[in-house]
């Protein structure tokens, strides 16, 4: 009987996923159409920066630009060192670049 219970809590979190990802979507979209093109284009960037980025990464980078965080004051939240964490935003940062030239690549040879 447990295996029931089971079987069935996991397809409610699988629906409550999906409907979730849904409304974001949506959300996501009615927030692009009140934003100006410039804001718009900026949002689909950041947001597909975010989909190749680990959530380490991620976090790093929103430490250290969105809250304007030091590399001292992210490393003594995250038990790292200054220096490490440095290095490791700039490594992030280096795959940004990697990513980007890459599917500037791509695109120009489709076309």
């Amino acid at each position: 009987m447990a295996w029931i219970v089971k079987i069935a809590s996991n397809y409610a979190y699988k629906v409550y996923h999906q409907n979730k990802r849904a409304a974001a979507a949506i959300a996501q979209n009615q927030q692009l159409e009140q934003d100006g093109e410039e804001q718009a284009i900026e949002r689909i960037l950041i947001h597909e920066i975010f989909q190749i980025l680990t959530k380490q990464e991620q976090v790093l980078l929103m430490m250290r630009y969105w809250l304007d965080m030091s590399y001292r004051e992210i490393g003594a939240s995250l038990h790292r060192t200054a220096g490490s964490t440095r290095r490791a935003i700039e490594s992030t940062l280096s795959k940004i670049k990697k990513y980007f030239t890459i599917e500037e690549f791509l695109h120009e040879t489709k076309s």
